[in-house]
């Protein structure tokens, strides 16, 4: 029971680290263990359990990261090789072979030249050959058959274009659809068989006499050959090739070292760790970009280059907004300056925003995007010149564009979301004076005396308005509408509607109030309150004697 608690904790903690995919796969393979587990055991009910057990867990611990997630995927838009796609539309399979290994790179497990795919196959002749004396000398043994079977129902599944079961996963089990990139299990597939190369090192420098009978070993010189022949008669493959059959040699010299006794067991496994380090520096880096080679740091000059642009900006006073030409700087230069940005490169956006159509004037005007980066104005009669960066990037003020918040007292009903959205675009109306509702609206006054915005606090989580209203009206905040925000006029719970589509706005009596809206998701908080309890259980568990746990 313990040991299934610290499973699924850190199976858990899986996804947590990053993308989907990898934790996914690895969730597979345990599935695939655990099923395997419960057909061939004789307590088949104690097996469910630390099962339930570990699954249990895993689905508390990951909450914090997977119900976010989730959330935000059912309200956002998803660009794909196939176009953009909705949560409700599923990838389609070529998607799924397209992102998958294909079988003519195969090779590339044994030798370099796979890093131009997503994820790179490449073990190496010293990886496969301990996991081959692995295989050939202890595969009866529970833990090699278990990491063998891993191995290749991991390589299988990320040959997805050549493989036909791989469709009826997609079909039948679920998340597989959204997965989309089947190559990264790859991930589960080194680590099985790193694992059978660590067993297959242990094994080979047990005993000599067992070495010395090793098939594996005497394959290593004419592999070694082959590759040398190869190479002869066709020079113009990868010439890292030669590096690797002269690994190649060098791993069958030390075995021969090894079995004749010229080298102690201690020095024989760190040597072996040394021609490790040696086969995968010829792939891992290789691809890695000189800083002297002008026509591989094109994109990454740009980074440097627009450090004095990217301090302006910073050090600029009040609430900032920057839009980018993407033509000019390719690269999130909101993300790398830590600004507040409109543009960026990125797989994903909310859907009601992407259906307003890409930084028309309307919108630039209504989010607020005080700023914009480019080398030319792309709206001359509307920008100003601020500043000019070394690389001939420059600033420009959008002098036409909306405070971060404002007022209104008129209101559009649109049928739907889309129709809103393209009032929204298309409309002659000032969205100064005139906001877009979908379906229902609040009442609102119309006033001959102007209102006031005296002041706004702009943080992440935290969005705080004073204003003056002449008479009851709606504080409309330029920032997108997103479940887990909560709004308060002067301390009392107010509804926050959707306006123009897209962005906030909180009905306001007349006279002096505050508007405050806070940030605070309930997935989150559910989400950290699952993982505090998975931990517990954890914790409980370790601390229960095993006898205790029917």
């Amino acid at each position: 029971m313990k040991s299934a608690a610290w499973a699924g904790v850190l199976l858990g903690v899986s996804w947590l680290c990053g993308h989907h995919e990898p934790a996914f796969v690895l969730t597979l393979a345990v599935m695939g263990t655990g099923g395997a587990a419960f057909a061939q055991s004789n307590g088949r009910k104690a097996v469910a359990l630390r099962l339930a057990i570990v699954f249990g867990i895993m689905a508390l611990v990951s909450a914090v990261q997977v119900l976010p997630a989730m959330e935000y995927g059912k309200q956002a838009k998803r660009w794909t090789t196939t176009g953009p796609l909705t949560w409700k539309m599923k990838v389609g399979i070529p998607e799924h072979e397209d992102s998958g290994l294909p079988a003519r790179e195969l090779i590339h497990v044994a030798l370099p030249g796979g890093n131009g795919l997503r994820t790179d196959p490449f073990l190496g002749v010293v990886g496969l050959s301990l996991a081959a004396i692995a295989l050939c000398g202890a595969f009866k043994r529970r833990e090699v058959s278990l990491f063998a079977v891993m191995a290749l129902c991991a390589l299988l599944y990320a040959i997805s274009r050549n493989n036909p079961l791989y469709g009826l996963l997609y079909v039948f089990l679920p998340l597989v659809e959204k997965s989309r990139a089947p190559i990264m299990a790859l991930s589960v597939f080194h680590f099985a068989v790193t694992t059978l190369a660590a067993i297959g090192a242990d094994l080979l420098f047990a005993r000599a006499e067992w070495a010395r009978e090793s098939r594996v070993l005497k394959a290593l010189p004419w592999f070694a050959g082959a590759l040398l022949a190869l190479m002869l008669f066709k020079p113009d493959f990868d010439a890292r090739w030669m590096m690797i059959a002269l690994i190649a040699l060098l791993l069958a010299a030390l075995h021969y070292a090894w079995i004749n006794g010229y080298v102690r067991r201690e020095w024989a496994l760190a040597l072996v760790g040394l021609l490790v380090v040696l086969e995968q520096s010829n792939e891992v880096g290789w691809g890695w970009t000189n800083v002297h080679d002008e026509k591989r740091t094109v994109f990454l000059k740009p980074l440097l280059e627009t450090q004095d642009v990217g301090r302006y900006l910073q050090w600029f006073p009040g609430i900032k907004r920057v839009g980018v030409n993407d033509n000019d700087l390719k690269f999130t230069f909101g993300d790398w300056y830590r600004l507040d940005a409109a543009h960026a490169f990125t797989a994903s956006m909310l859907t009601s925003t992407s259906e307003l159509g890409w930084w028309q004037d309307r919108l630039v005007q209504m989010y607020g995007i005080n700023f914009f980066v480019s080398r030319t104005p792309t709206r001359p009669a509307q920008q100003q010149e601020m500043f000019q960066g070394s690389s001939g990037i420059k600033v420009y003020a959008n002098l036409d564009v909306f405070p971060r918040a404002w007022t209104v007292h008129e209101l559009l009903v649109a049928p739907n979301e889309w129709n809103g959205a393209t009032m929204v675009r298309d409309g002659d109306f000032d969205l100064r004076k005139i906001a877009v509702m979908v379906k229902e609206t609040p009442r609102l006054n119309l006033c001959d005396a102007a209102d006031n915005v005296t002041g706004i606090v702009d943080q992440p989580r935290l969005v705080q308005v004073h204003v003056e209203m002449a008479c009851k009206g709606l504080v409309v905040v330029s920032d997108n509408w997103y479940p887990g925000w909560d709004a308060w006029v002067d301390g009392k719970s107010a509804k926050i509607w959707k306006v123009n589509t897209v962005i906030r706005g909180v009905v306001v009596d007349a006279g002096r109030h505050q508007v405050v809206m806070k940030y605070r998701p309930f997935t989150v908080n559910f989400g950290f309150a699952c993982l505090l309890v998975g931990l517990a259980v954890a914790v409980v568990l370790q601390r229960r004697r095993e006898e205790d746990v029917p």
